[in-house]
């Protein structure tokens, strides 16, 4: 059984854009992500190590973001 996770209007000081404006003085980006996971043992188990940690997940999000400018937010 799949369960969507969701983390909704993520904030992120990055330095993405066209403009060499916009890669100067950064700007803050909003990210949404839905992940699709079997959840199913680790409801059984109550076991956060058979999921999406949500912490560990929203880390991922904010160094990606963080760590390669681009000019578009499609690529972000």
């Amino acid at each position: 059984m799949a369960t969507k996770i969701s983390i909704r209007g993520l904030r992120v000081f990055a330095h993405h854009g066209v403009f060499e404006f916009e890669r100067a003085y950064g700007q803050d980006f909003f990210i949404d992500c839905d992940v699709w996971v079997d959840a199913e043992a680790a409801a059984a188990n109550d076991d956060l190590a058979a999921t999406v940690n949500y912490g560990a997940l929203a880390d991922a999000l904010v160094a990606d973001a963080k760590a390669n400018p681009v000019d578009l937010l499609e690529t972000l």
